[in-house]
């Protein structure tokens, strides 16, 4: 069974919008289904943005603001809430002036070792 829990991630590198329609492979979709895989409810979307694409420290921190200001959109986007990874608390929105200078390896977190790859609750 390919899955939530059973399955896999698909990974690109960054692509614009009109490369990605006319570039990615969209016959593997039909592919895959018919192999078993599936999305539901519990699926949702995730981006890894580089800092190679923020011109500076504010660029950065203006980014930061963005998100937090708008975290009922991007947790419904997302389909989930998370306390373990990418929390929207007041601890980790307290951090962004340091993230943005880049104070902390892996996020908003302690900057100490990388976070577990699993699954946090739905949304």
């Amino acid at each position: 069974m390919i899955g939530y829990g059973h399955g896999f991630e698909v990974v690109t590198h960054p692509m614009s919008y009109p490369y990605a329609m006319q570039e990615f492979p969209w016959d593997l979709l039909p592919e895959l289904e018919e192999r078993g895989a599936y999305i539901d409810s519990d699926a949702g979307i995730h981006v890894h943005v580089s800092r190679a694409g923020f011109a500076s420290p504010v660029h950065v921190y203006r980014w930061m603001k963005f998100v937090y200001r708008n975290e009922s959109h991007l947790t419904r986007l997302a389909r989930r809430s998370c306390d373990e990874w990418a929390p929207f608390e007041p601890g980790a929105r307290a951090g962004i002036v340091d993230f943005a200078k880049g104070n902390h390896q892996w996020g908003l977190g302690d900057g100490t070792s990388a976070p577990p790859h699993t699954p946090c609750g739905s949304v």
